[in-house]
Order: C-alpha cells, then sequence, then structure tokens
C-alpha cells in the first residue's frame, strides 16, 4: 500500500512503501558506484602495523549535506528493508564461516548487522562490551580514542572453537580513525581474518 510520506534526505513528499524518495536513492546509487563500488577491498586502516580490511559505500565530507542528511535518516530508520541496495555495495568474504560483530552501544550498528546478516545469511553476535571509554566517541580526541579499550563480555563464547576459523565482520556506521575497530580486533585477541564494514569513511 502506497502512502504520502517525507523522504528522510530531502525530506520532500512522495508516495511510496519506500523510505527514500527515487531521486535521492539514484543520487546515492550513483556516489557509491563512483566512488567504491568498483575497488572496495582497497581501502584499509592502519594501526600498530596492522592494516585491516575495510569495505564501505561513501567518503564521508563534512560539507557534504546531501550523505550528512542520509546518515541522520539511517540514524531514525528502524529497519533497512527499504534501503536493499546498501547489501548490494558489499561483497561478502569467501570464507565458508562469518560472523557480523556490532559495536557496542550502537543501535545503527546492530540494525545496519542484522540488516546485512539477514541478507547474507551470516549470525550477528553482540558480545563486545567497553571497559575503557572516556566518552563518545564523536566528542573524543584522535589521542583519546586510541585509549579506548572492549572486551568480550562475561559468558559469551566467541567462535574459536570453529573447525574452520571464522571472518569476523565489524559493522559500523561512519570510520573515523579505525579506534574502534582495532578495539575489537584486540578485544577478539586478534583473530587471524578481520574486517570492517561501514556506510561511510571519515578521512
Amino acid at each position: 500500500m502506497m502512502y504520502l510520506k517525507n523522504c528522510g534526505v530531502c525530506k520532500r513528499f512522495f508516495f511510496s512503501q519506500r523510505g527514500l524518495c527515487q531521486r535521492c536513492e539514484e543520487q546515492l546509487y550513483s556516489q557509491k558506484i563512483n566512488r567504491h563500488l568498483k575497488s572496495p577491498r582497497q581501502v584499509i586502516h592502519k594501526q600498530k602495523n596492522k592494516a585491516l580490511p575495510h569495505q564501505y559505500l561513501f567518503n564521508w565530507k563534512e560539507n557534504d549535506f546531501f550523505l550528512q542528511q542520509f546518515h541522520i535518516y539511517i540514524k531514525t530508520e528502524k529497519n533497512f528493508e527499504n534501503s536493499e541496495w546498501i547489501r548490494a555495495g558489499f561483497i561478502r568474504p569467501p570464507a565458508l564461516s562469518c560472523i557480523f560483530l556490532c559495536v557496542p552501544g550502537s543501535v545503527v550498528s546492530l540494525r545496519l548487522a542484522q540488516h546485512l546478516g539477514q541478507r547474507f545469511e551470516i549470525p550477528v553476535l553482540d558480545i563486545l562490551e567497553w571497559v575503557c571509554k572516556l566518552g563518545p566517541h564523536k566528542q573524543l580526541s584522535r589521542e583519546d580514542r586510541l585509549k579506548s579499550r572492549m572486551k568480550v563480555k562475561e559468558g559469551a563464547t566467541v567462535a574459536q572453537t570453529h573447525a574452520l576459523s571464522p571472518t569476523y565482520i565489524l559493522i559500523d556506521d561512519v570510520v573515523t580513525t579505525g579506534s574502534t575497530a582495532f578495539c575489537a580486533y584486540e578485544a577478539l585477541s586478534r583473530p587471524r581474518h578481520f574486517e570492517v564494514w561501514s556506510l561511510s569513511c571519515r578521512d
């Protein structure tokens, strides 16, 4: 059933079951194709002499109002059923066993992980928690972000017992310094296979 609603990005009224109007979906899809879909695995973050593979859809720019509105829409969207194109922007690792991880305390990360988990048929584990965090990441300096630490929740089972070493994939909305990803990587005792998937990357 179609009904009148506001586009999540441009705020124009339109009749649809979708969260974004056709014009905005086409613009977002065009940005994704032009920037990253052709070679998403070439982007990595380096820290402590370790490089983590990173797939993302958009380059975050402070003056990109359109992309900022999209992230606001994503943060308020209760599900991603009307954003099927998001899944199409990521490439599943060839590993037989994969596990999605969400960022502790991030509702967006959890919802996005659940959406991708359903589409890729990959289990989602919420097994991480912060043990040393000086405040919201947006308010922290790069130095303070690097001081943050995570651990595996008490009683949680890490898939080290799998016959095949799984590929852990941390799902986030925006990656800035890569500190959150490395916190998760360290908390899992530096697994052999670890990736980061995000909507945007802020250079």
